[in-house]
């Protein structure tokens, strides 16, 4: 994956059709930044494939039980596209989304599930060292 290749994007997932959506939707465009809203089956499909990466097949759909927990991927950003888009929520007054990536060599050739159970640990082993602390 060549990141310079990547013009950014934004997957989401499992967010609400409700107005705090609709002014994430709103920024993004303002920004020019292509959102997609990702559907439970296509939960296994790799994010590559997701975000229109050549050299990413569709690997049909699998339906299962889904996360349901908003998860956004965000895909090209530079480091000040990324800060504005995560301060965007605090001017709003928005609640974040919990569970954020950006799309790295590594992760874009995960599924949603996979990428959400990393997240997961992620946060697990932070939370621990935090206890760990005098």
């Amino acid at each position: 994956m060549k990141e310079q290749a990547i013009s950014p994007q934004v997957l989401l997932f499992n967010m609400a059709a409700d107005d705090r959506t609709r002014k994430i939707e709103a920024f993004l465009l303002e920004q020019r930044i292509p959102v997609r809203h990702v559907r439970h089956v296509e939960f296994r499909q790799k994010l590559g494939y997701l975000l229109n990466l050549p050299g990413f097949a569709d690997s049909g759909c699998c339906f299962e039980p889904a996360f349901s927990d908003e998860m956004a991927v965000m895909a090209g950003f530079e480091a000040q596209q990324l800060n504005v888009f995560l301060d965007f929520f605090r001017q709003a007054g928005l609640r974040r989304i919990a569970w954020k990536a950006m799309l790295t060599p590594t992760n874009v050739n995960w599924d949603a599930f996979t990428l959400y159970r990393h997240l997961c640990a992620e946060r697990a082993g932070m939370e621990a060292a935090k206890r760990k602390k005098p």
